[in-house]
């Protein structure tokens, strides 16, 4: 591990705990659905919760956004100066972090820059933080049903809970098949290798992947006809007692991001619209 590569885990490490602490102090959320309601909501290929009916509480989330604060002037993979500006952007009322975890979560990408040119911060700032103050709430939903209901038959590209699209993905070690993983809930689920998870396509011809030398352990999934991509992580090529981090391997790798786009392969759609 590069020098780099472990001050950025000392981070990721803080951000987690910073959350996890955060996650202790808020009351759990009721799903308002029943299980047989949602076993059939997933059987027609519905995600299990109303995105419109998620509160977050703007009080609650400021105490979080200046725990995050406190962390990332420790660090150099964000300018101080930025933290500083978004923080008196909040103070302000400029910002209301509540918004920008929606903003996040809905992906619009010119709402993001547009806020971020408005603001003097970076695009990836701005998806770093609403990402992770969402993070807890989304995780306290999805902790709900966890092991209650069964995931075997969801076959879609987005999550089964959120209904965000899979940010990442992991072969799994003992038989290879892909997991795709939401950045926001946490939430798992398998998905078929040879078809896109954003179009759906099966044509072997639109279908490739790509890795870099001595990185044998991370592919990058391409596909032709939608011009997206899916980074993975392959277990089979790591330590059988390393279990990897998806939030952090996501992060870690935004090298992998930037191959991607040079080639001319999106994360997200040129456009998205928010999620209900």
């Amino acid at each position: 591990m590069t020098e780099n590569e472990k001050e950025f885990l000392q981070l990721h490490s803080k951000i987690t705990k910073a959350k996890s602490l955060f996650r202790k102090k808020l009351k759990q959320p009721l799903m308002g659905i029943s299980l047989e309601d949602a076993e059939k909501r997933l059987k027609r290929g519905a995600h299990l919760v109303e995105f419109r009916k998620i509160g977050f509480p703007e009080e609650e989330l400021l105490g979080l956004f200046e725990d995050f604060c406190s962390v990332l002037k420790g660090f150099e993979f964000h300018e101080v100066a930025e933290v500083e500006t978004l923080k008196a952007a909040v103070e302000a009322g400029e910002l209301n972090l509540g918004s920008l975890v929606k903003e996040v979560f809905s992906g619009d990408p010119d709402f993001l820059s547009s806020l971020g040119e408005h603001l003097g911060v970076s695009v990836d700032l701005l998806t770093y933080l609403g990402t992770n103050l969402g993070n807890p709430f989304f995780e306290m939903y999805a902790g709900e049903l966890e092991g209650k209901v069964d995931l075997t038959d969801w076959l879609q590209g987005h999550c089964p809970l959120c209904g965000s699209e899979a940010a990442f993905a992991r072969l799994r070690r003992d038989d290879g098949k892909r997991i795709l993983w939401c950045q926001f809930c946490g939430t798992e689920w398998g998905y078929p290798r040879i078809k896109c998870p954003f179009c759906a396509t099966e044509n072997q011809k639109s279908l490739k992947y790509i890795f870099t030398e001595g990185e044998s352990r991370y592919r990058v999934y391409l596909c032709d006809e939608c011009k997206r991509y899916m980074k993975t992580i392959d277990e089979r090529e790591i330590p059988e007692a390393e279990k990897p981090d998806l939030s952090f391997e996501n992060q870690k790798t935004l090298y992998l991001d930037i191959l991607a786009e040079k080639d001319g392969y999106r994360r997200q759609k040129l456009q998205e619209t928010a999620r209900v």
